[in-house]
This record gives C-alpha cells, sequence and structure tokens, in this order.
C-alpha cells in the first residue's frame, strides 16, 4: 500500500459546525491539496485534525478538538479527525488518554492536570468521570484547579437558541464549548463525586472590557428527579473586581438556591419565566423570576443585576472547578 493510502487510512471524517467562534488550538495553515494536507497531519505528532477547503487548497492543523468549525458557507469543506494507535510500543494517544497502549483516560480536568498533560490556558480533551458510560470532549481550564467549562457565551459568536427542552438541557447542545451548554448528564457525574469540594465560577467581560468574578463554594446540584436543583453555601471573589451576588440573594437579589432549573416544557416557577426569558435557568418561584441570567438567545439578553446592573455583557463563562 502507497505511503499516501495509509495516511488516509489513519483519519476518520469528522462533523463541520457552522460558527464565528472557533478557538481551538490551531498549529499552522498553508496551501497544499488535499492529499498533502493528510500527509502533513499524519506527520506532525501534535496533528490531531485537519480541515482542508478545496475551493482555495487552505490546510489547516489543529492540536485538539473533534469537530471543526466554519463561519459562513462549509461547501467544499472537510475535516478529518486522526486515529491513534501504538506501533512497537510507541503510543500517540488522544488529549485524555493515558497508559499502555492508551487504554486509560482522565476522569476530569483536575486529573488531567495532575497528569501533566497541560501546555495551554484552555484545552479541548476528552475525560470520562467515573460514572459516565462513555468519554466525551470537554475545555479544561489548566490552572491548578482544573475547571471544566460548563457554559461559555460571546458576542462575537453566532446567535444561539437557548430556549430548549428540559431533555436538551440534559444531553447538550450548540457550538460546545464556546457557544453552547455542555449537558446535565455529562456534568452530574461531576459533581455527585463523593467527597469533593466544588465551587462554580462565573467570569464577566463588559463591552468596556472590564472583567469580574465570582465564586460559588459549595456547590451542587441535585439529580434528574430533582430538575437539577441549584445548590450553593457562600460566595467570594475572584480576583480584584468582585460582581457581586445575583444567586444567593445577596444586596436584596432573588435566591435561587434550592430551586430547580425550569425550561419552557417542564417550568416549576408559576410565573412562566423561561417562557418570557427565553431560555432555561435556575428560576426563582416569584414573578420576578432571577435577577442573574446567563442563556438568553442574544448576548443582550444576559444579565447580572448586582453590580453589572444593566450594563452590556460581552462574554460570560460558568466553570466546575474542586477546591
Amino acid at each position: 500500500m502507497s505511503d499516501t493510502n495509509d495516511t488516509f487510512a489513519n483519519f476518520r471524517f469528522t462533523t463541520i459546525i457552522n460558527d464565528r467562534c472557533d478557538k481551538s488550538l490551531k498549529l499552522e495553515t498553508r496551501s497544499v491539496k488535499f492529499w498533502e494536507c493528510a500527509l502533513w497531519c499524519g506527520r506532525v505528532k501534535d496533528c490531531r485534525r485537519f480541515l482542508h477547503s478545496k475551493n482555495n487548497l487552505m490546510c489547516t492543523l489543529y492540536s485538539d478538538g473533534n469537530n471543526c468549525i466554519v463561519n459562513g458557507d462549509s461547501s467544499g469543506y472537510r475535516c478529518f479527525v486522526k486515529y491513534f494507535g501504538c506501533v512497537a510500543d510507541t503510543c500517540t494517544c488522544p488529549r485524555g488518554f493515558y497508559g499502555d497502549k492508551c487504554t486509560q483516560i482522565a476522569i476530569d480536568c483536575k486529573d488531567y492536570v495532575a497528569r501533566g498533560f497541560g501546555e495551554s490556558k484552555t484545552v479541548l480533551t476528552n475525560i470520562q468521570p467515573e460514572t459516565s458510560p462513555e468519554p466525551f470532549e470537554a475545555s479544561c481550564w489548566l490552572g491548578s484547579s482544573g475547571a471544566l467549562t460548563i457554559l461559555e457565551r460571546d458576542a462575537t459568536c453566532n446567535v444561539e437558541n437557548f430556549n430548549r427542552s428540559l431533555h436538551e438541557y440534559g444531553v447538550g447542545f450548540g457550538n460546545v464549548p464556546w457557544n453552547g451548554w455542555l449537558g446535565f448528564d455529562k456534568i452530574l457525574p461531576l459533581v455527585s463525586k463523593q467527597n469533593s469540594r466544588l465551587r462554580l465560577e462565573v467570569y464577566f467581560r463588559r463591552t468596556s472590557s472590564i472583567s469580574c468574578g465570582i465564586k460559588y463554594n459549595l456547590f451542587s446540584i441535585g439529580n434528574y428527579s430533582s430538575q437539577y436543583t441549584f445548590y450553593a453555601a457562600r460566595f467570594d471573589a475572584i480576583g480584584s473586581t468582585f460582581c457581586g451576588d445575583s444567586i444567593m440573594g445577596g444586596n436584596s437579589t432573588l435566591n435561587l438556591t434550592g430551586r430547580p432549573f425550569s425550561t419552557f416544557d417542564s417550568d416549576l416557577t408559576g410565573f412562566d419565566c423561561p417562557t418570557t426569558f427565553g431560555g432555561g435557568w435556575w428560576f426563582a418561584d416569584d414573578i420576578r423570576c432571577t435577577d442573574s441570567f446567563a442563556t438568553g438567545g442574544a448576548m443582550s439578553h444576559n444579565y447580572w443585576r448586582n453590580t453589572l446592573q444593566n450594563q452590556q455583557i460581552s462574554y460570560l463563562v460558568l466553570k466546575v472547578a474542586y477546591y
């Protein structure tokens, strides 16, 4: 078999997502034919997938992620992810996998960091919590806490529909993690881990480029039967700029602790809050519904009443971390 055919056998076709947001780790871009692009990625150890356009012959190599992002018309583009294997006891593993024949996998982002895989601030990697039936791709922040992104919104991304059913919030949707919801099915095995202390980290950036953060300690989420009830014990600032609490009742805001997650098809508020706000959230059983909101379709629909008041939010992210 020729070298070219051997190279093609090392890849599988994967999905192309239409969005303006692509924060995955690019290695290099050059103009080459398709088969040359495949050969190039095959010979670069850190290349995990490639995107090629038959229209302009542009080939881009990536060191993380399973799918490719294209802004606009994706016709003519092809995305391939590299198969990994072992030759003469030397193994090249997908991100998150390790050990003999790549049979072991990091159980969460903190485990990924502890095993010394991290080489950038954030990375898309495979993880599999102990009670998860299968691995899944996650965005890990590679600080000491190894935080997992469960929601990220950016004004530069496409407008995503967050007015989804409870089932969709369970399985996840959108351009995860940069413009979508990871899914409660993936979050629950992490937050229900025994003898662990978790916090929910919330970061915002206003259009004025001023950022702030807040963390909710002893954070947890109830199971499906409780409709993913929100729990947290206390809050504190992240860094020098404090967002102010808008979840636990600080500064006369509504307290969402102990509240279930409501969606348009499973509303436990009594005030039609999910339909009014256009997305799922831990709404209060109050006509005001909430003083915080992160799942509006357009970024202008998201807000944090305490501190930010009605200022435009250009970026927000929710992360779960151990401490």
